[in-house]
């Protein structure tokens, strides 16, 4: 009998497959959850990441009562509230905010998703412990218009990820990057992971080219 779909089975999974087609080290980029899935992967797998890019990642430890109310900000019941969430997501309200909420409200009543969001509870969020075990070269990029994370999300990771980790503001983004700039978003993943190959090679005087595993899932 199948397992029931859940955050612990669906990252169990996302590690099984991302075992399976990571053959060598890999720059992992994520957005929001695909952040947090991103984060959680080279936790587990530390040996096969190369480097993480991480926009405005999801994950950030706060009180129960800020969560309940982050967790109500991606509760899309009604129509007006998916356009609220479209207007908050990008950097310039858009003139398509009608058909995107229509999406997103889809998108949000989908199995998966739901699963990986019940896997935001307390004891799930990361700890400053786990951020300061990132040995692997960060990128972590926060938009100058992000509106869906609080700022204590930011406050979060500037003050617990390790001291190696790069940080930037983005301008002219929101909370997905990836949609508000997509060559802006593949220009800082591709110069993020030319930097990475350069380390190696200064470091060993030789260096693998690392996958690129682009996971970017968001909101």
């Amino acid at each position: 009998m199948p397992s029931p779909l859940n955050g612990t089975t669906l990252l169990t999974g996302l590690v099984e497959s991302l075992d399976k087609v990571i053959d060598r080290p890999a720059v992992l980029a994520g957005n929001s959850l695909g952040g947090y899935t991103a984060i959680r992967y080279a936790l587990a797998r530390p040996e096969k990441v190369a480097g993480l890019m991480l926009v405005a990642p999801a994950g950030a430890a706060m009180c129960a009562a800020d969560l309940d109310e982050l967790r109500r900000r991606f509760t899309l019941k009604k129509h007006s509230d998916a356009v609220k969430f479209v207007d908050n997501l990008f950097h310039e309200r858009k003139l398509a905010r009608h058909l995107y909420a229509v999406g997103l409200r889809a998108y949000f009543s989908l199995p998966q998703t739901l699963a990986v969001l019940e896997e935001m509870q307390l004891p799930r969020l990361f700890t400053p412990e786990e951020m300061q075990s990132l040995k692997m070269p960060v990128l972590f990029i926060w938009g100058e218009s992000e509106r869906l994370l609080p700022r204590q999300c930011l406050e979060f990771f500037q003050a617990h990820l390790p001291k190696h980790a790069r940080q930037e503001n983005a301008a002219g983004w929101g909370h997905g990057g990836f949609l508000d700039d997509p060559k802006g978003f593949a220009t800082r993943l591709l110069r993020f992971a030319a930097d990475i190959a350069l380390l190696e090679r200064q470091a060993t005087g030789r260096v693998k080219p690392a996958t690129l595993a682009a996971g970017v899932s968001g909101p």
